[in-house]
């Protein structure tokens, strides 16, 4: 299983690898679907893999240019695989 802390580094050497395609951000909050109070991540992922199976990382914008939908990373906490890349869907 991967840990919390684990998935965070994950998610920060995957944006520090890859900084032309996935923007400039920094690691936020690493949650579990049920950890989230307000409103979740609108997804439709394929492979076998949902938002339970895996770590949820919020990405916070370097330079915040206004509101707009959460940017997340999904990791799965059996593999440490990045599932997932973008927007959370979330805005409204």
């Amino acid at each position: 299983m991967i840990s919390r802390e684990l998935a965070a580094r994950i998610a920060a050497d995957s944006l520090n690898l890859s900084r032309s395609s996935h923007g400039i951000f920094t690691v936020g909050k690493v949650v579990t679907v049920d950890e989230i109070a307000y409103r979740r991540p609108i997804l439709y992922l394929s492979g076998g893999v949902g938002l339970d199976d895996c770590w949820i990382v919020y990405l916070k914008p370097t330079n915040p240019t206004g509101l707009c939908s959460s940017t997340i990373m999904l990791i799965s906490r059996v593999t440490g695989e990045e599932v997932y890349f973008g927007s959370a869907n979330d805005e409204g």
